[in-house]
């Protein structure tokens, strides 16, 4: 069980597994699915940190870890619907902040915004109250073909 349900109690931090990721805890779905994110101070703020935005709440539509959404415009992406990095940087905060009761079964809901629904499963691999591995994963479906030439 967890003490906090609401994600918006706690500090907005940049976490890493490979690449940094600024965790943004959000107090509700409603409040989360209603943001206008402002693009161009993303990017200011991107450009300074290099980090992805990913913002979240405890509060899923099904029956997950958490809601979240993604923003890295600096990349030209203004929204993504699946985010495997991401959801390693948040498995890391959840586990930081004792979030879960079972961190070797997370899953986080992406897409929704976008009508694109995502399910990423993560795990974390534990030892002596560490982590020491963070597995990501999940299933995809081919929803656009495209071939780029450069």
């Amino acid at each position: 069980g967890t003490s906090i349900h609401n994600l918006a109690e706690l500090p907005i931090e940049i976490v890493s597994t490979g690449y940094p990721v600024l965790i943004v805890p959000f107090n509700s779905l409603k409040s989360l699915l209603e943001i206008s994110p402002n693009f161009k101070k993303i990017k200011i703020f991107q450009k300074r940190y290099e980090c992805f935005f990913y913002a979240c709440t405890k509060e899923p539509q099904l029956n997950s870890s958490a809601h979240a959404r993604m923003f890295d415009p600096l990349d030209g992406i203004k929204e993504e619907s699946a985010t495997g990095t991401a959801a390693g940087a948040l498995s890391c905060y959840l586990f930081k902040h004792n979030l879960a009761s079972d961190f070797s079964n997370l899953v986080f809901e992406q897409g929704y915004s976008l009508n694109r629904p995502s399910e990423i499963k993560a795990s974390l691999q534990l030892s002596n109250g560490k982590i020491i591995s963070v597995n990501v994963g999940g299933a995809a479906s081919i929803v656009k073909e495209l071939e780029i030439n450069y």
